[in-house]
């Protein structure tokens, strides 16, 4: 007999020898130690599993077969079968299929996954989870650990085995078994109270705190194990949203539901979870999951205005009820948009063939995807983000290059989807890629430009460099894609704006942070803004960054104070005197402008921030705020098809074309748009609300009323359910409804009671509302004049008084003159 390979003990070597053949040991935990191993019957690799002889002492081969005969039954694709068991010189040992592929933990480690992805892993863990419950077999110890990544899917180890150790520690002490029972991080409260009548909802618990972590990079207690455990059983865990906003409601609500302290309060089973996860991990369009927030449905503040907030300029939802929800806000994004391929002024973007990939000579275009970050601390995720970020900002500054805004290339993050398939999906003929590695101040860029018809490099680089030559770096990169594609610019060369080397990477993570929709977030990149300002007082990108964070606070409070609108004016200011070429503060005194209705000012603004960047997405996009409260409806959906064509794979874009189509009676256009909208983002707040009018107004009286239930904002649920059941004669329960909707929202959101009484036919009613949503300042009201529903009161001689006192009559806004014009 050949000697024992290292750290595999001889006697264990020799118990199996005529079996099996041990090559190493893969791995330890507390109750037992795996081994590769050959199996010399069938001549194939195997994973032996052999419990550590205290705990087999304990459990005793009996019950240990008992058990395994038991989880030897399942057979299901997500379950890793158990090949053979037994006992030999007193070791007690399972066999299983060797996995070569590595454990969840493995690639925790790592970093996070692409939301799709995650989605998919707790689905396949919840489909293994309901056969093995079916089969009335709970695992006890759902963790990282136990589930293995095999190919493209997951297989879930260790059925049944939990339980027996569980058992056999019942009758002995866990001190003198010297074992810990279970992973103390994702046990269930019952759990760790040792409650004998837990069911398989335990297991739902713990591949909750699994999602968790997954979305975002921690279980949500941490400590002790004492600590923890007494977590599990009184502390809540803190919203998955409020970590890591860019997280999907959808998918963060399937993870928080099964963490509920009460077993009665999680899914009812792990079917019943797996069916909420399949439809978030069907798309590779990352099935809405792409870099942009959404305030949680249901949370709105007192003027209900949602923010789409990436990487960029702050937009808030302007108008009446119809334009906030079928109307998201304005894509918010620092990408600036292409000029050679945008829509011509007055025509809608020619279709595109989904499958073709374009050809560099005849339509020059360019997806900058996200740098990978190579750097050990992974929080510089925002670094490598930021470089990517300013090249793609700056190769669109060149004039006949189509740039793909940030919102979309971004969202391929981690997938694992070739790029001519990119391509195809953003309809590009090229791409970069690169990485990123930080290290004090030494940065190293690596990047290639690949053509995506045949996959070819048309170059690649690698740059070494002092922080402070990140910037120059960035020129050549800029310059030599530029070359490769063998482009003739108009005129020079475009060049990044400098900052001070001292602040780049705190204003790129303020950056980061203020793209982020929530308030813990914000308030933290104010305080980044803040400190970089200490060091540079004069970085104008410092202050236009701390202008945009001040905004979004507002936006996200529900309300627009005299202090903070101060506090934007005065950074937006500041910024503009050090650096009067920075567009998106125009921007932000311009939505200054619009809340005191000051529209002459605002497009003053809005003209100066045009005027130096004529081809930006993030001002040639919010141009649509101004243009709806100028009741411009046709330019508004020019700028808005512009907008989609730029930045496909950005639900707003598709959201806010959904609302402008139907303003001007496109519903089919419109309800396409929607449903695009909701095919990337299923729980987008408001567009089932917008649906549920468009089809209201296409006859379809029961399919709007099935659509209005989905929507998950109560008040616009309760207004859309309404005209519903008005539209279907069920006057009593419409009545029902905006009485519901009075009680709770009157203050609140009265322009939508306001526009469900013009639908009904009682104007009496409906002009009471308006005058209440004027008097406590609505910021939906102005938007009035375009709301199809209130097409019924234009005849009514208190319409136009109204309008002329909210300052939106149409002799008011012909004095308004502002003019856009899109690339191309």
């Amino acid at each position: 007999m050949s000697s024992a390979p290292d750290a595999v003990p001889a006697r264990l070597v020799a118990a199996l020898a005529d079996k099996y053949r041990i090559e190493r040991e893969l791995g330890a935990g507390g109750s037992a130690t795996v081994y590769l191993a050959e199996d010399l019957k069938h001549h194939r690799h195997v994973a032996i599993k052999v419990l550590k002889p205290q705990v087999a002492a304990a459990l005793g081969p009996e019950r240990f077969e008992d058990e395994v005969r038991i989880a030897a039954n399942l057979h299901h694709p997500h379950i890793l079968a158990v090949h053979d068991s037994g006992e030999a010189d007193g070791f007690l040992y399972y066999v299983m299929p060797y996995v070569d592929g590595r454990s969840l933990r493995d690639r925790l480690d790592e970093g996070l996954l692409p939301f799709p992805k995650v989605a998919k892993i707790l689905a396949e863990v919840a489909d293994a989870l309901a056969y093995a419950h079916a089969a009335g077999i709970v695992h006890r110890d759902i963790k990282p650990e136990n589930i293995l990544h095999n190919g493209k899917h997951i297989v879930v180890t260790d059925f049944g085995i939990a339980k027996a150790i569980s058992d056999a520690a019942e009758r002995k002490s866990s001190t003198s078994m010297g074992i810990a029972l279970g992973t103390p991080a994702y046990m269930a409260p019952e759990q760790a109270a040792s409650d004998p009548s837990l069911d398989h909802r335990a297991d739902l618990y713990s591949l909750g705190i699994v999602g968790y972590e997954l979305l975002v990079g921690h279980p949500p207690f941490s400590g002790t194990a004492q600590q923890i455990l007494s977590s599990h059983l009184t502390a809540k865990p803190e919203p998955i949203q409020a970590l890591r906003g860019a997280v999907p409601p959808a998918l963060a609500n399937v993870v928080m539901r099964a963490l509920a302290k009460a077993p009665g309060d999680r899914w009812p089973s792990a079917e019943a979870m797996q069916a909420q996860l399949e439809p978030l991990a069907g798309t590779t369009s990352n099935s809405g999951m792409v870099a942009t927030v959404m305030v949680a449905a249901g949370r709105r503040g007192p003027a209900r205005t949602l923010l789409f907030a990436a990487i960029g300029v702050a937009v808030i939802a302007l108008g009446a009820f119809a334009w906030q929800r079928m109307h998201a806000p304005e894509a918010a994004n620092t990408a600036v948009a292409a000029s050679a391929a945008a829509t011509p002024a007055a025509a809608a973007p020619a279709p595109l063939d989904p499958n073709a990939i374009p050809d560099l000579a005849t339509d020059p275009s360019i997806a900058v995807l996200p740098f990978e970050n190579l750097s050990s601390d992974k929080e510089q995720l925002f670094f490598s983000d930021g470089i990517a970020e300013e090249l793609l900002n700056l190769l669109a500054k060149v004039p006949n290059l189509r740039v793909i805004a940030r919102t979309s290339s971004f969202q391929f993050r981690d997938q694992d989807i070739g790029i001519q398939e990119i391509a195809r999906k953003l309809h590009v003929a090229a791409v970069l890629e690169g990485s990123v590695r930080k290290s004090g101040d030494t940065v190293r860029i690596t990047t290639q430009l690949i053509r995506a018809s045949d996959g070819s490099q048309l170059w690649s680089d690698t740059y070494d460099r002092k922080l402070d030559d990140v910037f120059k770096v960035q020129d050549e990169i800029a310059s030599t894609v530029v070359g490769k594609l063998k482009l003739t610019l108009l005129g020079a060369a475009p060049t990044v704006r400098l900052v001070d080397p001292r602040v780049y990477p705190l204003i790129l993570q303020a950056d980061a942070l203020n793209g982020q929709g929530t308030v813990a977030a914000r308030a933290q990149a104010i305080k980044i803004y803040e400190r970089a300002l200490v060091r540079s007082p004069r970085e104008a990108r410092a202050w236009t960054g701390l202008a945009r964070a001040y905004l979004n606070r507002m936006t996200l409070q529900g309300k627009y104070t005299a202090e903070g609108k101060r506090q934007v004016r005065d950074a937006a200011n500041k910024a503009l005197a050090l650096d009067p070429q920075l567009a998106v503060a125009h921007t932000y005194l311009g939505r200054l402008a619009m809340d005191d209705n000051d529209l002459v000012g605002a497009a003053a603004e809005y003209e100066r921030a045009l005027a130096i960047a004529p081809t930006s997405l993030a001002v040639l996009a919010n141009t649509a705020t101004l243009l709806q409260r100028l009741g411009r409806v046709d330019e508004v959906n020019r700028v808005r098809r512009w907008s989609a064509r730029v930045d496909p794979a950005n639900p707003s874009a598709h959201a806010n074309l959904c609302v402008s189509e139907g303003v001007l009676g496109n519903l089919q256009a419109a309800v396409e748009a929607c449903r695009d909208a909701l095919a990337m983002s299923p729980d987008y707040a408001y567009l089932h609300s917008s649906l549920s009018q468009l089809l209201l107004r296409m006859g379809q009286k029961q399919a709007a009323l099935e659509e209005a239930a989905l929507e998950s904002d109560e008040s616009a649920r309760l207004v859309v359910q309404a005209e519903a059941l008005h539209a279907l004669g069920r006057k009593a329960e419409s009545d029902t409804a905006l009485a519901t909707m009075a009680a709770k929202y009157a203050d609140v959101y009265p322009a939508g009671l306001a526009e469900a009484y013009a639908y009904r036919g009682e104007p009496d009613l409906a002009f009471r509302w308006l005058e209440h949503a004027y008097a406590v300042h609505d910021p939906e009201t102005p938007a009035s004049n375009v709301l199809p529903l209130m097409a019924p009161l234009h005849k009514d001689p208190r319409w136009l008084p109204f309008l002329r006192k909210v300052g939106i009559a149409p002799e008011q806004l012909a004095k308004v003159k502002f003019e856009v014009k899109l690339p191309g």
